[in-house]
């Protein structure tokens, strides 16, 4: 444990955090809140993926996102063919966040790819960009993290399952099962370092 004169001493008045697309963003976070979640139907899908097009991002028109998600910033977001943002997902990307193909991001999960630098006393803003391949499965509830890149690691298996338990140290992840059919298969969990 380190000594008290030994901790660095945290000074935020020098903190300076660049905001290009302030304004823009603004804007966003009105329609998000508003027109956004009142388009709830399963009818106005096409409506929400139109709006969040308009806004920059590159989402195909198969996908599904529900109208509880809170996306950051749009023009950051791609959203594959017949992926699935599920009710209350958040997605904060101050980086680009890439969602492959045939992928579910399962309800209240989060994927943040921004955080600050708790080395420096001005704790800077860091980002780094997250990326979910083809086939993925994340579970409810799940944290994925700045610079995360997620893919299935067996050959021909049909998905993977990403579970992080709340509190658990990050570098200690779990699989969970998936059903398919009649049998339950447990599959591994892979995390590609950048």
């Amino acid at each position: 444990m380190k000594k008290m004169e030994e901790i660095k001493h945290v000074d935020l008045s020098h903190y300076n955090e660049v905001k290009p697309h302030h304004k823009k963003q603004l804007l966003w976070r009105l329609v998000n809140m508003t027109l956004f979640r009142c388009l709830a139907l399963p009818c106005f899908n096409l409506l929400r993926i139109w709006l969040l097009r308009l806004f920059g991002a590159r989402v195909s028109c198969t996908a599904d996102i529900y109208p509880s998600c809170k996306i950051w910033a749009p023009w950051n977001l791609q959203v594959g063919d017949h992926s699935c943002l599920a009710p209350r997902v958040e997605i904060y990307n101050k980086d680009v966040v890439t969602i492959a193909d045939n992928v579910v991001i399962s309800q209240g999960s989060q994927l943040f790819t921004a955080s600050h630098d708790i080395s420096q006393s001005t704790n800077p803003l860091i980002t780094a960009p997250i990326r979910i391949e083809h086939s993925v499965w994340v579970a409810a509830g799940c944290f994925i993290g700045k610079g995360d890149h997620w893919r299935g690691c067996r050959s021909g298996s049909s998905g993977l399952c990403v579970q992080r338990c709340r509190g658990m140290d990050r570098s200690r992840w779990q699989s969970c099962p998936i059903y398919q059919e009649t049998c339950i298969k447990q599959l591994t969990l892979c995390k590609i370092y950048p």
